[in-house]
């Protein structure tokens, strides 16, 4: 399924950073950010052992809970008018809704229009939003999905893999977005002993971080959609 922001297409350029900082935490993954939960269906099958998932956005926590816990299948279809009602009722507690919001919305923007081919009776993307959270299932054994902040009390060290919102983009539906507290609490993080790798355009700020990846790309719902460098800065510690 798509999220606005998601890293399907960047997971796989990841995964070599991320499974190496795993092999020196024990396997133990904490994203703060799940958004489309890219990252973890990318990793090797082995490099992860234990993994913590949070979100602030209540749909995409009970559309994963519930597809983890098999009380809950993805359709393979959704007309446009079914599509209306989720949206006027937004019961995020409801896993279709997220579903509907993200997977079968127009650039995965939340409820921005329907997406569809053409035909609203029998549009293709609720199908491939089905099949792409099928897939991701599997990935989903060591995972504790959590509906949180990113501040999290992790116990035992910690590869942390966060891709906070980017600036001057499309909002996600959890409202404003302080990224200097974030950035304070990656320096925090550090400092204790986690390893820190943190997804932007620009440093975080206040922190010591290095470069381990970059890639420029387009991004959808930015205002200004020129090529922008995608960064992985590995946050050593507070400056």
């Amino acid at each position: 399924m798509q999220y606005q922001g998601g890293k399907s297409r960047l997971a796989k350029h990841f995964a070599p950073v991320i499974e190496k900082a795993l092999a020196k935490t024990n396997g133990f993954l904490y994203e703060p950010f799940t958004g489309g939960f890219n990252i973890q269906p990318a990793l090797k099958p082995d490099a992860v052992k234990r993994a913590i998932n949070g979100d602030a956005h209540l749909g995409l926590w009970s559309l994963y809970d519930a597809l983890q816990n098999d009380f809950w299948n993805p359709p393979s279809m959704l007309t446009l008018a079914e599509w209306q009602m989720l949206k006027e009722k937004r019961d995020w507690s409801n896993p279709l809704t997220a579903f509907a919001a993200f997977g079968c919305s127009f650039r995965a923007y939340e409820f921005g229009a329907y997406a569809h081919n053409g035909d609203p009776e029998n549009s293709p993307y609720a199908r491939r939003a089905h099949d792409g959270l099928l897939r991701k299932a599997k990935s989903m054994g060591p995972v504790e999905f959590r509906w949180q902040d990113f501040e999290c009390d992790l116990k035992g060290r910690a590869t942390i893999y966060a891709d906070p919102p980017y600036a001057n983009t499309t909002g996600y539906g959890t409202g404003g977005f302080d990224h200097q507290r974030f950035y304070r609490w990656c320096g925090r993080m550090a400092d204790a002993g986690h390893i820190v790798l943190v997804s932007e355009f620009t440093p975080p700020t206040g922190v010591d971080c290095q470069i381990v990846w970059e890639m420029p790309r387009k991004v959808a719902g930015r205002i200004d959609e020129t090529p922008m460098m995608e960064q992985m800065y590995w946050v050593k510690r507070t400056l």
